[in-house]
């Protein structure tokens, strides 16, 4: 399910764009980051409004509901291939959580509070490269198909080849 150029087992950008695969998963990304979008506000409204929670603490439990619901929605849902250990890819994307968050953020307040741009035009270029390298990478990296896994096919295939050679050699001779 994975596109392979030219043999070698590094995937292209391109051909990862291309395919069948990563156009329906890129498809689940988008409408998970929109509903995100939309939990994030009504958690928070909700125990605010409702529940009389402070501003701060609804906000951040919101944070909280969203980075779990998106866990369980990538893991089960959007990259379903996934052959990694759950334990491990909470651990990543943890990480790259707060990584993608720290890089939006430096973005912003270089763009913004060094080079002066409007705080808008600032947040329109750096969410939207945000939005597309997060999806690259959870796709490549956290949700990926595991390298062991790659290793047997590649494995297979070729042991599957030489026995073809094998077998066209014998019956020539």
């Amino acid at each position: 399910d994975e596109m392979i150029l030219g043999g070698s087992a590094t995937m292209d950008i391109f051909g990862i764009l291309a395919s069948r695969l990563c156009v329906r998963s890129f498809i689940r990304f988008s409408l998970m980051t929109g509903a995100s979008l939309c939990i994030n506000f009504g958690v928070t409204a909700l125990l605010y409004e409702l529940l009389g929670i402070v501003e701060e603490l609804a906000f951040a439990t919101a944070l909280v509901t969203v980075f779990l619901i998106n866990f369980v929605l990538m893991r089960i849902y959007i990259f379903p291939s996934s052959a990694r250990n759950c334990k491990s890819q909470f651990v990543m994307f943890l990480a790259s959580t707060i990584w993608f968050r720290g890089g939006e953020y430096i973005g912003f307040v270089l763009l913004h509070s060094f080079i002066n741009i409007h705080y808008i035009v600032a947040m329109t270029l750096i969410l939207p490269i945000s939005f597309f390298g997060k999806y690259l990478y959870y796709r490549m990296v956290v949700f990926s198909r595991s390298t062991e896994r790659n290793k047997e096919d590649n494995e297979t295939s070729h042991r599957s080849r030489r026995m073809q050679t094998a077998e066209v050699v014998g019956s020539e001779g």
